[in-house]
């Protein structure tokens, strides 16, 4: 039986899986060629249905108006963020000051302004570099920044990982757990050393 705390990848699953990938690769894979599963829990709103993949993914609003207000949301799902967000400002503006329109769907998300390369004074590798530029989109200026404070980076924790991004994504991004850096925001987790990991953790209480 699953945990519904910690949950893991069930042996179903796996099968499952590998049985899709191998549809479409060449080279086959197996169960030894895996190196890291996680596995999560998406909240569905329960409409009775047998079918797990055909219960609704919408999702629904409870507002809690005794004392302050709480506006609970159940269910939803991440194509569907801005909409929600709308939604959800709609049910509480009779308590704020809020507009009703709809206009998120034209806004950029933060990091998608464009910048030019010729801007980044990095010295480091061009294969972190790119990462970072794939990452962190126009914020890179700002994680610049924190590389020019810590004299050109600070501590090296691997040939990916250095003591100026772990000090940008605690104070800019208020990463406050190894994998918060490791799988949320760099994704350098499945291959990170674990002797390393001290090191990383020393990084982030130094700038908590």
């Amino acid at each position: 039986m699953q945990s519904y705390v910690n949950p893991t990848i069930s042996e179903i699953e796996i099968e499952y899986l590998i049985k899709a990938a191998n549809s479409f690769v060449k080279n086959k894979i197996s169960k030894e060629d895996i190196i890291w599963t996680y596995a999560g829990i998406r909240p569905l709103l329960e409409d009775f249905n047998q079918n797990a993949s055909k219960v609704t993914r919408d999702y629904t609003f409870e507002l809690n108006e005794d004392g302050a207000p709480i506006l609970t949301i159940f269910g939803g799902k991440l194509t569907t963020y801005r909409k929600l967000a709308e939604h959800a400002l709609e049910k509480i503006s009779k308590f704020f000051d809020i507009s009703n329109k709809s206009w998120t769907g034209n806004e950029k998300l933060p990091g998608s302004n464009s910048y030019s390369v010729d801007q980044l004074k990095f010295d480091l590798p061009q294969m972190v570099i790119q990462r970072l530029m794939n990452t962190y989109g126009d914020k890179i200026l700002i994680l610049q920044n924190y590389y020019s404070n810590l004299n050109k980076g600070g501590e090296k924790i691997t040939e990916d990982l250095y003591e100026f991004e772990v000090s940008y994504l605690v104070q800019e991004e208020l990463v406050t757990k190894i994998d918060d850096i490791l799988f949320r925001r760099t994704k350098l987790g499945i291959s990170f050393p674990e002797e390393k990991k001290d090191q990383l953790a020393g990084l982030i209480k130094k700038y908590s």
